[in-house]
């Protein structure tokens, strides 16, 4: 009985024995195969964040411009930037290069807030010694009372952060994984680049169908209450914080692009009042560098009274992207140092 007792208390630390042995070459293998994969990963640089700077893969295949931006705003091809959400899209980097020499680079990311335009205007600037323009498209979101700057839409923040530990976590993850397999695909030939110049055409697939509401529809739904023109405007102040460590001489053009007349408030009114005071905050930014400009473009004119202008009430079609980049074009060629 004695040695029965005996026998099964070896064979169970026999056991237990085995599986210990188990345990620790499993934990060995994943721990090390995650490891590896991690580490591949990050060589590959999935994003071209340039946060792992040991990728020899050059260009990425990204369509989704909220991580394509990642890449072009660290591209030592683009010395000038444009900033802005869709109400900026329609502007063609192209055409603007062409018209003032500039290397210009789309960083508009529709659907983007205050927020994520300045994260994206402060990686242009950490990536680009010698910046020759910034132009921020501006609109109502930029007139905020809100100090919390609201967003509408989830942003990778960590990807602009510059801090590795923000990366690794998300390195581990499908989105990361196909990028990943996508930019050795383009280093292997078996894959396109996208452009880098950042352009997409919101007009391209669509046909124009604008039909505004009749005016008078319109007009009874305008002049809602808002804030006090007196309130402060929290992202017209950090937009101010963050240009102020830029070098006084750069070039900073601020446009407010036309909308439809029927979307502008009507004269006389607190949201009349609201936005011309956010205006004026938005103009004293340029005024006090020696250089910079602030386009006005939000107005009741011919142009933002023709449907035939504008996809929607709030977005411009091609056409009036030109006359914007004309105007942007000779803004800075007025620039000279106060």
């Amino acid at each position: 009985m004695l040695r029965s007792l005996a026998n099964s208390l070896f064979d169970a630390h026999a056991t237990d024995a085995h599986w210990f042995r188990f345990a620790r070459v499993f934990l060995t293998a994943f721990f090390g195969i995650l490891a590896g994969l991690l580490a591949m990963i990050a060589i590959v640089d999935p994003y071209d964040s340039g946060q792992f700077p040991v990728s020899l893969i050059t260009g990425i295949t990204d369509k989704d411009p909220r991580f394509a931006s990642a890449s072009r705003g660290r591209d030592p091809r683009f010395d000038a930037a444009v900033f802005g959400n869709s109400h900026g899209q329609a502007i063609h980097p192209v055409r603007l290069s062409q018209a003032t020499g500039l290397r210009f680079v789309q960083m508009t990311v529709p659907g983007i807030t205050p927020r994520e335009q300045l994260t994206l205007m402060n990686w242009f600037a950490r990536h680009h010694a010698n910046i020759e323009a910034i132009v921020l498209v501006v609109d109502e979101w930029w007139c905020t009372h809100d100090p919390n700057l609201p967003t509408r839409y989830e942003f990778p923040y960590w990807l602009y952060s510059g801090r590795t530990l923000d990366h690794l976590p998300k390195l581990l993850s499908t989105q990361s994984f196909d990028r990943s397999i996508r930019r050795v695909a383009l280093a292997f030939g078996l894959t396109e680049a996208a452009d880098p110049n950042g352009f997409l055409d919101y007009e391209e697939g669509k046909t124009w169908s604008f039909s505004p509401a009749p005016i008078a529809e319109l007009e009874a739904q305008s002049g809602l209450a808002s804030p006090k023109p007196a309130d402060p405007f929290p992202a017209a102040e950090q937009l101010a914080a963050m240009l102020s460590n830029l070098p006084a001489d750069v070039p900073v053009i601020f446009v407010m692009p036309p909308v439809y007349y029927s979307s502008l408030p009507r004269p006389g009114t607190a949201a009349a009042a609201d936005l011309s005071s956010c205006k004026f905050a938005l103009a004293q930014i340029v005024a006090q560098r020696k250089r910079g400009d602030f386009l006005d473009m939000q107005v009741d004119t011919a142009l933002a009274r023709d449907p035939k202008n504008f996809m929607d009430a709030t977005h411009y079609r091609a056409n009036v992207a030109v006359m914007i980049e004309n105007r942007i074009a000779a803004a800075l060629k007025a620039q000279t140092p106060r």
